[in-house]
């Protein structure tokens, strides 16, 4: 399976968000503070459990004290896990201006992706079939 990339383009998502389809689905997330100055870069098994960690959890920036690391701007699906933890640290291994034109090509504005990725999973869980994300 290719590397699907998600962004505000209305990409399909797909992987362990329902029942049906295979869980070994990882994505790879970013996510930078309101300043983009810090970025955190990791792995998630399910988007649903992982929105709301974000939103209890309050990632703070090492060095701006107040400033909380919780807008997601980049996400990417990869099978399997082991193909996941590579892109996470080939993107870790990025310098400032790879991971800007990295999450430019996908996110031009940097925009949270949190609410729309939010909505589309209530769609879902409410239909309870993957077209609602399928826009």
């Amino acid at each position: 399976m290719q590397t699907q990339k998600f962004s505000f383009n209305n990409t399909p998502i797909t992987g362990s968000l329902f029942p049906d389809f295979p869980k070994s689905v990882f994505y790879v997330y970013v996510l930078t503070d309101c300043n983009r100055a810090h970025f955190r870069i990791g792995v998630c098994s399910d988007l649903s459990q992982f929105l709301n960690l974000i939103v209890q959890s309050n990632i703070l920036a090492p060095s701006c004290g107040e400033a909380a690391i919780d807008k997601l701007v980049y996400l990417e699906a990869n099978v399997p896990v082991e193909k996941a933890e590579r892109r996470v640290n080939e993107i870790m291994s990025f310098t400032r201006m790879q991971k800007d034109r990295l999450i430019r090509g996908e996110n031009l504005d940097w925009k949270d992706m949190r609410p729309e990725l939010s909505a589309r999973l209530s769609e879902a869980k409410v239909s309870g079939s993957k077209s609602a994300l399928v826009a």
